[in-house]
């Protein structure tokens, strides 16, 4: 639990929850958002979108999980826009 493949739509999560922390210029932040921003450019593709192959909704686990088609364009770009914002206003 806990572990298992990255995918675009929860890289992006976590990119916006480092963002809105207020603290995204610190080294480790800096950092740590840097890697999941080269995550998301690294596994887009040619057409500007983001496969997902996993299921990111909890659904009911061993029966039944749920996947939000949008999430994997919605919040990548998202998480990217905000990232774009942020070095514009240093």
């Amino acid at each position: 639990m806990g572990q298992g493949d990255s995918t675009a739509s929860q890289t992006a999560w976590a990119l916006t929850g480092l963002l809105a922390a207020g603290d995204a210029t610190g080294v480790y932040a800096m950092s740590a958002i840097e890697r999941g921003i080269q995550y998301l450019l690294g596994t887009q593709r040619p057409d500007g979108t983001w496969d997902e192959d996993h299921f990111t909704g909890t659904g009911f686990p061993g029966h039944f999980y749920l996947k939000y088609h949008l999430y994997l364009q919605h919040f990548p770009l998202t998480a990217i826009g905000r990232y774009r914002a942020l070095l514009l206003s240093e």
